[in-house]
């Protein structure tokens, strides 16, 4: 395959059948590992400007390259006072296959510092914005992010384990993702494997054998005592609505034989928590 250009995400233009097919080839940065996927839609973060997705051709006019500089430049000035809109914008800079490797690049190391750095507060807002998209370009925006972290932007050594909590965060609040987010756990545990006991690690494991699977809540709590419960605050602070999830859990809670057992605990524990925020 020839190699892709320094300032192009792809290695290939699909064809216009490929298009409307939506099969369209999209690569990491590195122009090696590929996901066959498309992404063709307006997310969250449009406050940068949006690329124009035409018969599989990403073309970005240029007074919208000179806002997205911007906008990039705006938040890495902020630096810890990082907003919502902020991290919306972002995510949306770090989908594949739509802004040229240049834009990319900025948007997934500042979003991997944030991850990755100390504050409790930047990583729940990311995960706050990545729980606003469709599930599949919440998939490839997840593999994005974490495949860089493995091949160019991984400055963050111990650090590691944030992005191991971001992860295990997203399942909280996404039950049914937890099959997208074990696929970009494996991708990071084939560069970085894994040394502790961290709650994403165990339940990969019970899902891999087979085992029936342990309440995450239980997980996350022998692992770091309120770590669930402190997560849930953190998120609430950062705009999650938990009155709503609260409600849409009683009523989970009525389907119980539809339900596995650790589905139950977890529900339980989290209606436990969440009617201090009814």
């Amino acid at each position: 395959m020839a190699e892709a250009p320094e300032d192009t995400l792809r290695v290939s233009r699909p064809s216009i059948q490929e298009s409307v097919a939506h099969a369209s080839l999209i690569v990491s940065l590195d122009s090696r590992r590929t996901f066959t996927d498309t992404s063709t839609i307006w997310g969250p973060g449009t406050a940068s400007g949006r690329a124009i997705l035409a018969l599989g051709e990403a073309t970005i006019r240029g007074i919208d390259v000179l806002v997205i500089q911007r906008r990039l430049t705006t938040i890495r000035m902020v630096g810890h006072s990082l907003t919502g809109a902020m991290c919306d914008d972002l995510l949306e800079l770090c989908r594949p296959n739509l802004y040229s490797a240049r834009i990319a690049k900025q948007a997934l190391r500042l979003t991997l510092s944030h991850i990755c750095g100390s504050r409790e507060h930047s990583l729940s807002m990311f995960v706050v914005s990545l729980c606003k998209w469709p599930q599949d370009e919440a998939r490839l925006i997840l593999l994005t992010i974490v495949y860089t972290s493995t091949v160019v932007f991984h400055p963050f050594g111990s650090n590691l384990e944030r992005l191991y909590d971001f992860l295990v965060t997203v399942i909280q609040v996404k039950n049914g993702w937890k099959i997208l987010v074990m696929e970009a756990l494996a991708l990071l545990d084939e560069k970085f494997p894994p040394l502790g006991i961290h709650p994403i690690h165990l339940l990969r494991a019970e899902m891999t054998a087979g085992h029936e699977e342990s309440p995450l809540s239980g997980l996350q709590e022998a692992y770091r005592a309120g770590m669930r419960s402190k997560s849930w605050v953190s998120l609430h602070k950062c705009g999650l609505q938990l009155k709503s999830m609260y409600l849409d859990m009683r009523e989970v809670l009525k389907t119980v034989p539809n339900l596995s057992a650790a589905q139950i605990v977890d529900i339980i524990y989290d209606i436990a928590t969440f009617s201090g925020y009814r």
